[in-house]
């Protein structure tokens, strides 16, 4: 059985009340110690907890606020907003439950020891009181640490029950032990003497001791709840007597607040988005955001298509068909490609070669196509002469002389299919010159048959291969026969009936030079091979110019780059002329090469100035086998000269009667115009 008395304070009788009432405020029978409980530090660290749960309900608020990135936070973040809030709620309503409970005693809650009881009145409204009749022994024990007296503790032994007092000062200590034990004998004398009056003045609790009140629980409670008198004491309300549970409730309020987090932060993210103005600002808000997708989804529409007008390109804005197909814009986006459209096929059309009319209207057509399936990559086929033809002519030009060497050997697929790879670099640096990639681009598709159709627009090329007639001789003897290379172009758009077609016949030099050096050294080979590639190589290099004459009109930008006069040299060393590379040679395109370089037959241009026959140059070309170079603008047997950059394109371009044109000095383009008489 417990040594304890419970009793409510309210149950205590009107005298009993007041006069605990005052011994503990110092105007009655003195207590020999009272503990109070301090104010101070409850309030001081209550509020340290609740500034730390708002600090983190902050954090957690704040953290990618308006932020375009993270600006609406996911619900698994709502742990972090009722944790806070939960913590900060105990902690106020901690403090506000002290302050109420300090308010609802008429005493200051506290342990008080007097002579005849230890009272612990610490309780919301209840005293627990444990007789000192009962003590069994009591215990001082000095604290100290690292060797320096900190208190006292005197332990109170009731049975199996401990109560304990913390006195600071050990003097203080012996004060209320020797206080106690003079109070108990004083006590002892006045039992012994029968002397009931100064009982009841050391025992405040006097008129109740052994009484009903003090026995029967259930009696003091229904004596309590019939009080009357001053001093009472005022019960705790039910929430702040239940703090964690009332502060659980209050943590729900953490669910609107993470909500309307959000939306002032989806409003912050979505101004700061607006104010960038970016597509992809828009396209990340639409991932991440929610209160203003419709809008936010309309500018993306705008904004996705001012960008893509501000590059330039067809392929911009096709990518914006196909990444937005519900936007308002398609109509004007299509609009814009279709203008771009116009002014290439503008573009083209201005530098266009008007030798054969139908020409621009098959490229007309070609871009419409194009326009309408999103450009895809026209193919390159080719039809190579077959094995057993170039047999069959070497059977017949073995039949004529027994030193003649055979062609089909050295125009094997391996040998053939990377000079057709070099045609089709041909044509596309050729249109290259005017049309964009995203709008005309060329794939090598190689090998085919150009019979069947291709699903795509294509460029089928047949080359045939024949003796020219020429006969070349080698220092040992051995005969080549000239090649004549015939190419035969068509140019196919799906779903149109006719296609576009033209030929370029290449004949050989009659004079031209190989060197081992620059073909791969004497262990590379026969020198058949040698020779028969060189021949090949320039028979396939001399389609450039000819595929740029057919397409544009010499002199033209376009002419100029498709024709190879405006790419830099592909060698290293630093370009001698312009960009290293022209065809301003009087005899340049006529297969041999006459700028005095390396591998050169004669020496009767500037060096660099005959690109088509002899490749580009650069400085450590200027110490070539031929010799010092000579003055370009050579006579003609006529008095005329061919110095003009477009002689010899059929086309009389130097200004003077029935020319065409005015690109060139009157007297220098002698091959298309005819002699000029003498300026005076």
């Amino acid at each position: 059985m417990s040594a304890a008395i419970k009793i409510p304070f309210n149950a205590l009788p009107e005298q009993t009340r007041a006069r605990f009432v005052g011994a503990v405020s110092g105007t009655g029978t003195q207590p020999i110690h009272a503990q109070t409980t301090s104010k101070i530090g409850a309030y001081f660290l209550w509020s340290f907890v609740a500034f730390g749960a708002l600090v983190a309900a902050f954090t957690v608020a704040s953290d990618g606020f308006g932020s375009m990135y993270w600006g609406r936070q996911d619900t698994d973040m709502l742990i972090g907003y009722v944790l806070a809030f939960f913590v900060g709620g105990y902690a106020l309503l901690a403090m506000i439950r002290r302050f109420v409970r300090d308010k609802s005693t008429p005493y200051r809650r506290g342990r008080y020891l007097f002579g005849t009881d230890l009272v612990d009145a610490t309780k919301d409204a209840e005293i627990v009181i444990w007789p000192l009749a009962q003590l069994q022994s009591v215990q001082a024990v000095h604290q100290h640490t690292n060797g320096v007296y900190s208190s006292t503790f005197i332990h109170f032994h009731f049975g199996n029950k401990r109560e304990t007092l913390n006195i600071r000062g050990k003097a203080k200590a012996e004060t209320v032990l020797n206080e106690l034990a003079r109070t108990r004998r004083a006590i002892a004398d006045a039992a012994a003497a029968r002397d009931m009056q100064l009982l009841q003045q050391l025992d405040i609790f006097a008129e109740v001791r052994g009484g009903q009140v003090w026995n029967e629980p259930n009696a003091a409670a229904q004596v309590a709840k019939h009080v009357s008198g001053n001093h009472r004491a005022s019960s705790i309300p039910f929430p702040l007597k239940w703090a964690s549970l009332t502060a659980l409730g209050l943590s729900i309020l953490a669910v609107p607040v993470f909500f309307v987090r959000n939306t002032l932060s989806d409003d912050s993210a979505f101004a700061a988005t607006r104010a960038s103005g970016r597509a992809e600002d828009y396209e990340r808000y639409l991932r991440y955001g929610e209160n203003h997708r419709t809008e936010a989804e309309e500018l993306l529409f705008q904004a996705a298509f001012t960008e893509a007008q501000a590059t330039g390109t067809v392929s911009a804005l096709r990518d914006y068909v196909r990444e937005y197909p519900t936007s308002p814009h398609l109509a004007q986006v299509r609009q814009v490609m279709h203008q771009r459209f116009e002014t290439v096929k503008a573009e083209f059309l201005q530098q266009a070669s008007q030798s054969n009319p139908a020409m621009p209207v098959f490229m007309s057509d070609l871009l419409v196509w194009l326009e309408a399936h999103d450009s895809p990559p026209m193919q390159v086929r080719f039809s190579a002469p077959s094995s057993e033809t170039l047999a069959e002519l070497d059977q017949t030009l073995a039949s004529r002389s027994s030193n003649m060497t055979p062609i089909a050997p050295h125009f094997t697929d391996d040998r053939s299919q990377p000079r057709e790879a070099g045609i089709t670099e041909v044509f596309q640096r050729g249109f290259r010159a005017v049309f964009p990639e995203d709008v005309v681009s060329l794939t090598h598709a190689g090998r085919a048959d150009i019979n069947q159709p291709a699903p795509v627009p294509s460029v089928d090329i047949r080359y045939e291969i024949r003796p020219s007639g020429a006969t070349f001789h080698n220092d040992a003897g051995r005969e080549f026969v000239g090649i004549h290379v015939n190419f035969i172009v068509a140019m196919k758009v799906p779903e149109r009936a006719e296609s576009h077609e033209f030929q370029v016949a290449v004949q050989p030099p009659e004079h031209f030079t190989v060197s081992y050096t620059d073909y791969g050294g004497p262990g590379a080979g026969p020198s058949d091979g040698v020779v028969y590639s060189t021949m090949a190589r320039l028979a396939f290099e001399k389609l450039s110019a000819n595929i740029a004459l057919h397409f544009f009109r010499p002199g033209t930008p376009a002419f100029q780059q498709a024709a190879g006069e405006l790419q830099a040299p592909s060698g290293g060393g630093r370009p001698l002329v312009g960009n290293g590379c022209t065809n301003t040679c009087n005899t340049a395109n006529d297969g041999e090469c006459d700028d005095g370089g390396p591998n050169s037959l004669y020496s009767v241009c500037d060096l660099g100035t005959d690109c088509a026959d002899c490749g580009p140059r650069t400085a450590a070309d200027a110490g070539g086998a031929g010799g010092a170079p000579s003055p370009q603008g050579v006579p003609a047997p006529n008095g005329c000269t061919n110095t003009c950059r477009t002689a010899n394109d059929n086309e009389c371009d130097d200004g003077g009667p029935n020319s065409l044109y005015a690109v060139c000095a009157l007297g220098t383009d002698c091959a298309d115009c005819g002699p000029r008489p003498p300026q005076r």
